[in-house]
C-alpha cells in the first residue's frame, strides 16, 4: 500500500503533477493510493490483485474491480518493481479468481460479530460480544438465532463442569 502522485493533463494539453499539502508542516496529499494484494495457494501459484484509487469520496456504487490496474502499470506509476522475485507468467488475476466485490460496511460488521458470536469460549465473552454488536446495530435474525445457540451450548457446556 502507498500514495500516489498522478499527473493530469490541462486543457493546454501538458501534463502536470499537482496536490495539496496541509498542516503547518505542509503534508502533501497524495493524488492517488494503491494497494496490492497478493496471496499464494497451497499449490504455491500466485495470486495478485493491484489497485489505484483517487484520493477522492467514492460513490458507493462504483465497483473495486474499476480501480484495478495490470502490476506493471501500477509499477510504472509508482517507480518502483514489486515483488520481482516473482515469475509473472505465473500470476493469477485475483479478480478473475475471486470476485473483488465491495462489501457494504455494515455488512462487514455483521460478519465480524458473527464470527465472534460463533467463535465465544464462555458466556461471559459471548454476553460482551452481544452487548457490543446491539450497541452498534440491531441485530438481525440469523443474529439472534446464533447468539441463542451459541448461548444455549456454552451454557451446557459449562454447566458440566
Amino acid at each position: 500500500s502507498g500514495p500516489l502522485y498522478l499527473p493530469h493533463k490541462r486543457p493546454d494539453g501538458k501534463a502536470f503533477v499537482e496536490y495539496e499539502v496541509i498542516g503547518r508542516n505542509k503534508i502533501a496529499v497524495p493524488t492517488h493510493l494503491f494497494k496490492i494484494i497478493l496471496a499464494v495457494r497451497t499449490n504455491n501459484s500466485p495470486i495478485l490483485g493491484a489497485f489505484v484509487v483517487p484520493n477522492m469520496p467514492i460513490p458507493s456504487s462504483t465497483t473495486l474491480t474499476s480501480f484495478q490496474v495490470p502490476l506493471e502499470r501500477l509499477e510504472s506509476m509508482a517507480g518502483q518493481v514489486f515483488f520481482p522475485e516473482l515469475k509473472r507468467s505465473e500470476i493469477k488475476d485475483l479478480c478473475l479468481e475471486h470476485n473483488c466485490t465491495l462489501t457494504k460496511p455494515e455488512v462487514r460488521i455483521m460478519e465480524y460479530f458473527m464470527k465472534r458470536i460463533a467463535s465465544a469460549k464462555s458466556v461471559e465473552k459471548l454476553d460482551a460480544v452481544w452487548e457490543t454488536y446491539s450497541s452498534r446495530t440491531t441485530p438481525g435474525e440469523e443474529a439472534v438465532i446464533l447468539y441463542n445457540k451459541t448461548r444455549n451450548a456454552l451454557q451446557d457446556e459449562e454447566g458440566r463442569t
